[in-house]
């Protein structure tokens, strides 16, 4: 008798445990996988300065944050989607299974940094130092990598599925197992130095993808020649090109690398030059009234006698450019980098400051 009755209190002592579990110990059934602290994030949005900080699982995309100081920060599982974070310091930064899909890491230093499970789909890395940083099956998918500092890292199962992988230095860098890989990158890496074993699985031929000349990728002759039939290369690598006095009014060169280009005196009068690589290019005298320069890379570029009248300098970066001469009437300049900027009279700093922009 004794034993029907606690038999029957049984279900009921259950429930009343299961109750004080819900009401007590609500953190362990409603606490996220990550959580960041709300002060970083706030110190982070506002001086693009948070070294060592947790931004673990912090929403990020689509923010500008060049030149930002996150070396040793917990961004793990943070969605930096189309961020902007070129020449941002990240070294030693935790990034693992980090949202990190078509953002800009354009010179960034990534060194020791630990990307593992990130996905970089479309992202661009060109020039950035991935010095023994871990990119243990990251998604790649058409990640840029052109000029890019891997030695010693490790992208074991790496999916490197159209990814234009031209680094600068590879040198015991780890594909191992990596996918997407064509048989010529294979080949390339394996001759500088990478370590990639049978388990790489190529990419097959696709017919379209060679260029005309029979390469890997179009040439710069042939983007040029896209460029000037068409207004439009985006993504295209035009480094060094020679387009001296062109006309590309309202071009499309999005995200297009014109690192060294020529372009001096070249009409640029609304071009969408959004997050374009201009780095050490000769843009002097260069028309670029109400072209979108915006995230654009311009570090030593020579923008003397420029026009810049009412332009979108947001977020780009111009650190030791020459703007002598130049004319910056109603350009906007929201967190633009012109740090070592040289050439600005007096009245032209004091205007730029005044919009938002960092310079000496």
């Amino acid at each position: 008798m004794r034993t029907d009755r606690i038999k029957g209190l049984l279900p009921i002592a259950v429930f009343i445990i299961f109750v004080e579990f819900l009401f007590l110990t609500p953190d362990m059934v409603t606490c996220p996988a990550y959580g960041y602290s709300e002060a970083d994030l706030k110190t982070v949005l506002d001086t693009d300065l948070c070294p060592r900080c947790d931004l673990s699982g912090a929403d990020l995309s689509g923010e500008v944050m060049t030149v930002a100081d996150l070396h040793g920060a917990n961004l793990r599982g943070a969605n930096l989607q189309n961020a902007w974070l070129g020449n941002a310091w990240l070294s030693d930064a935790n990034l693992t299974n980090a949202n990190l899909k078509d953002a800009n890491l354009e010179a960034a230093d990534l060194s020791n940094a630990d990307l593992s499970g990130a996905d970089l789909t479309g992202a661009i890395l060109s020039y950035a130092d991935l010095t023994d940083a871990k990119l243990i099956g990251a998604k790649m998918n058409g990640v840029n990598l052109d000029g890019t500092s891997m030695s010693g890292a490790d992208l074991s199962g790496a999916d490197l599925t159209n990814a234009y992988a031209r680094p600068y230095d590879v040198k015991g860098a780890k594909f191992t197992g990596a996918k997407g890989l064509s048989p010529k990158q294979i080949e390339e890496l394996r001759a500088a130095g990478a370590i990639i074993d049978s388990g790489a699985a190529p990419v097959p031929k696709v017919p379209g993808i060679e260029s005309e000349t029979g390469g890997l990728y179009p040439t710069v002759e042939e983007n040029i020649d896209k460029l000037l039939k068409t207004m439009a290369c985006p993504g295209c690598d035009l480094h060094g090109a020679y387009l001296q006095g062109a006309n590309l009014t309202d071009a499309d060169l999005e995200g297009a690398n014109l690192s060294g280009a020529n372009l001096q005196m070249a009409d640029l009068h609304k071009a969408d030059l959004e997050g374009v690589n201009l780095n050490k290019a000769n843009l002097s005298g260069a028309d670029l009234r109400d072209a979108n320069l915006s995230k654009a890379m311009l570090n030593d570029a020579d923008l003397t006698g420029a026009n810049l009248g009412f332009t979108d300098l947001g977020g780009a970066n111009l650190n030791g450019a020459d703007l002598s001469g130049s004319n910056l009437n109603h350009a906007m300049m929201r967190k633009t980098d012109m740090r070592g900027v040289k050439g600005l009279s007096p009245e032209q700093k004091e205007y730029v400051r005044g919009h938002g922009a960092t310079v000496d």
